[in-house]
C-alpha cells in the first residue's frame, strides 16, 4: 500500500494537475486506512489496547463507489434496495413467529 501511494504521488503530483493523488477519493480513502492502521500499530506497539479495526469496513466504500459510476449496476443495486426492505419484513414476521412459539415452549 505504501509502495502503490508513493508512486501514485510521483507519477500524478500531490496536489497540482487534473489527476492529482489528493483529487481521487479513493486515493483519499487508501491514505485514510493508512493512516488508521499505523496509528492502531503504534498504539498496540507502546501497550495501548486500542482496536481501530471497525474503521477498516471503510475499505467497502471502494466497492460502492465504484458500483456507484456504472449505469447498468446502479439499476441493480437500486432494484436490490427496493426489494430487500420487503425481505426484511418477512424476515421480521418469521422471527415473530419463531419466538412466539419459542415462548409458548418454555
Amino acid at each position: 500500500l505504501v509502495a502503490e501511494m508513493a508512486l501514485a504521488v510521483v507519477a500524478r503530483g500531490l496536489v497540482r494537475g487534473p489527476y492529482a493523488f489528493i483529487r481521487d477519493p479513493f486515493n483519499i480513502l487508501d491514505a485514510t486506512m493508512f493512516v488508521v492502521t499505523v496509528s492502531e500499530l503504534t498504539m498496540t506497539s507502546i501497550g495501548w489496547t486500542v482496536s481501530i479495526r471497525p474503521l477498516r469496513l471503510l475499505r467497502l466504500v471502494k466497492p460502492a463507489m465504484a458500483l456507484h459510476t456504472l449505469v447498468g449496476c446502479r439499476i441493480a443495486v437500486s432494484v436490490l434496495h427496493r426489494s430487500f426492505s420487503q425481505y426484511w419484513v418477512c424476515a421480521l414476521l418469521t422471527l415473530v413467529v419463531v419466538i412466539t412459539f419459542a415462548m409458548a415452549l418454555i
